[in-house]
This record gives C-alpha cells, sequence and structure tokens, in this order.
C-alpha cells in the first residue's frame, strides 16, 4: 500500500504531469537519480561477480541490466551538461537510506 501510494502520488510525479515541475525539482532529481543509478550498477556489479557460470540466463541478465545502468548514467551525465548541473552533489537522505539497503544486499 505504501509503496503503491508512493510511486503514484509523490509530488514530483504530481508536478510533472501536470507541468508545474520547477528547474531547481528536475535537477534534484536528475543528480539524486543519477547516484542511485551508479550504486545500482555497483550492485549488479557485486551480484555478477557472486553469480556460478552455470547460471547463464542470470548471468545474461545481470550483464544486460549492466549495460541499461551505463546508458542511463550516460543519459544523466549528458543531460546535467546541457543543464550546467553538477552532478557531484551529496545523496540527500533518502539516497543515503537507498544507498545503504543495496549495500545490505550485496552483503
Amino acid at each position: 500500500a505504501l509503496w503503491n501510494r508512493a510511486s503514484s502520488s509523490h509530488n514530483f510525479l504530481t508536478f510533472a504531469a501536470d507541468s508545474t515541475l520547477t528547474a531547481a525539482q528536475f535537477n534534484t532529481w536528475l543528480v539524486q537519480d543519477a547516484i542511485f543509478a551508479a550504486h545500482f550498477r555497483a550492485f549488479l556489479s557485486t551480484l555478477l561477480s557472486r553469480t556460478p557460470p552455470s547460471l547463464s540466463d542470470d548471468l545474461a541478465l545481470l550483464r544486460s541490466g549492466l549495460a541499461a545502468m551505463d546508458a542511463e548514467l550516460a543519459t544523466f551525465a549528458d543531460w546535467g551538461a546541457k543543464r550546467g548541473v553538477a552532478m557531484g552533489a551529496a545523496p540527500l537522505p533518502a539516497m543515503g537510506r537507498y544507498e545503504k539497503a543495496l549495500e545490505e544486499l550485496a552483503g
């Protein structure tokens, strides 16, 4: 229930849907999502390194996930450059919790 509410009624989504999202709000999202994507890519890399060769379908899925994250990170970098956004900002508290959760999952 909480996830459904958070993923469909967050202010960011509402503002994006009704075209009231400010440039500053978009830039904050851009930086924070890039941070998440980088950490998720590291998480996928860890999983890939621990996946036995006998699980070839899983290896292929993880490799495709890594490729997708590489493309997403390149897109974030391009958007950041076009918008003059410093992409090295510190993570916000919520992002820090996501990072910690990924680190715990990776072990």
